[in-house]
């Protein structure tokens, strides 16, 4: 009888083991998931303000070469809407994926 308790007690602490791997698993897929995200909202911004920029210059009749895309897109009074773009990339991804995705506290690091 004392083996058979053993036995399952073994049993019942490596399955919560496994689970609980499987759920760290997940989480970190889910966080690179959103990093990529986040990731992906930057560069769209970026690229959106450059086009505001170049657009401005030419309807100001000013010489435009191009738009340095550094990383850093809050210059001057145009500043992205971040807040708009990342939910829209995070609805499309649960859409395709089928998944309940949430970036709220994840960093883009």
């Amino acid at each position: 009888m004392k083996k058979i308790t053993l036995l399952l007690t073994v049993a019942l602490f490596s399955s919560h083991t496994f689970a609980a791997g499987l759920q760290s698993q997940a989480s970190d897929s889910r966080v690179a998931i959103c990093q990529k995200l986040i990731k992906d909202a930057y560069a769209s911004c970026e690229v959106s303000m450059c086009e505001e920029q170049k657009q401005f210059m030419i309807d100001n009749g000013e010489e435009y070469e191009s738009c340095y895309i550094d990383g850093d897109f809050h210059e001057g009074q145009q500043i992205c809407a971040l807040d708009n773009v990342l939910p829209e990339l995070i609805k499309d991804h649960n859409l395709k994926s089928g998944e309940n995705l949430n970036c709220d506290e994840v960093d883009a690091e």
